[in-house]
């Protein structure tokens, strides 16, 4: 028996990457990795705040709610909606500041310890 290979979604500009062996939509990936995309419609593609820019070496066809929310000219540029797209290969996920809840923090300084 062999497993099936797996792949990796990455997260910009958080950073924050993880590893699926089965297809995954965008939303679920991000949920599992810690990063957070508005989706106040609750996933349904009803709202179109979950907007990604995606690279991807395998994604799903825009939905007929993506074809709906995002233009021609957007998703030729790789934007997709997060609860629509699934992924099934390496990925490169940038959220931008409009689909996050709230801003992202960076730590610029943390905590010595002494030797």
């Amino acid at each position: 028996m062999t497993d099936s290979p797996s792949f990796t979604v990455l997260f910009q500009p958080s950073g924050r990457r993880t590893t699926f062996k089965e297809p995954i939509t965008i939303l679920d990936a991000a949920h599992r990795a810690g990063v957070e995309i508005a989706a106040p419609c609750g996933g349904q593609g009803s709202c179109g705040r979950c907007r990604v820019r995606v690279q991807a070496d395998s994604l799903s066809l825009p939905s007929e709610r993506e074809q709906e929310a995002l233009s021609e000219a957007e998703l030729g540029e790789g934007m997709r909606l997060a609860c629509q797209t699934t992924v099934d290969g390496k990925t490169r996920v940038f959220v931008p500041e409009m689909s996050r809840p709230r801003p992202q923090q960076l730590q610029l300084f943390g905590k010595t310890r002494s030797a």
